[in-house]
């Protein structure tokens, strides 16, 4: 289950439920978390320790931030912050810190192979990747195929939006049934490519990644 921020009402009726619980930050949050330890210290302890019998399994520090409005600049920073502050606390092995991004965030998607972020939001995405496969936790990721479809209408099909059988393609030689997978092995090709430079990605981390995508 997802919470965009948190509510405690919500929190309470799971404590005790055993379901996996993604936490996020309220993009108002994003500022003093990012500049005040203290901050981050103030929200897990209101927002995660007050509820011992929830099962939390992620924090999402931002939700779909674009880098280059006035919060992208938060994002990193209010992650190593949570990070510090759950590990502290005695949550590191069991709460995992990441953000969840969108799609505008690459440059193209189609083929897959060749898939790769925007030169514009490097500074953005990279210390996020390399912190998330230094902490072993995956990147969330937004997918919305309907709305790829409305925006390149004269070259996707609805059915193969719609994730409709017999509507698959041929792209860069792999045969895709629907769009999802499509954008799905895009943004496992584009993180690969952002990374490379330091160390390859092992066959684990790369799962580890993918496990992580989100679906709305």
């Amino acid at each position: 289950m997802r919470l965009f921020d948190p509510h405690a009402p919500t929190l309470r009726a799971l404590s005790g439920t055993n379901i996996r619980l993604m936490m996020g930050v309220s993009h108002s949050d994003l500022c003093d978390l990012s500049n005040c330890p203290q901050a981050a210290t103030s929200w897990v302890r209101q927002n995660i320790l007050r509820f011992p019998n929830v099962t939390f399994r992620y924090i999402i520090a931002g939700n779909e931030i674009d880098p280059n409005s006035e919060l992208g600049s938060f994002v990193f920073p209010a992650m190593q912050n949570m990070y510090r502050v759950t590990r502290a606390a005695g949550q590191g092995g069991r709460v995992q810190v990441s953000t969840s991004i969108h799609i505008s965030l690459l440059r193209r998607c189609s083929p897959p192979q060749a898939a790769a972020f925007k030169c514009s939001v490097n500074w953005f995405i990279r210390p996020i990747l390399e912190f998330l496969r230094e902490t072993r936790a995956p990147m969330h990721i937004n997918i919305f195929p309907f709305n790829a479809y409305i925006n390149d209408r004269r070259n996707i099909n609805l059915s193969f939006a719609l994730l409709q059988p017999n509507s698959g393609v041929v792209l860069g030689g792999v045969y895709y049934d629907n769009l999802f997978y499509v954008i799905h092995d895009a943004f496992i090709a584009a993180m690969t490519k952002i990374l490379a430079a330091a160390s390859p990605l092992s066959l684990q981390q790369t799962h580890e990644m993918q496990s992580g995508m989100q679906v709305n």
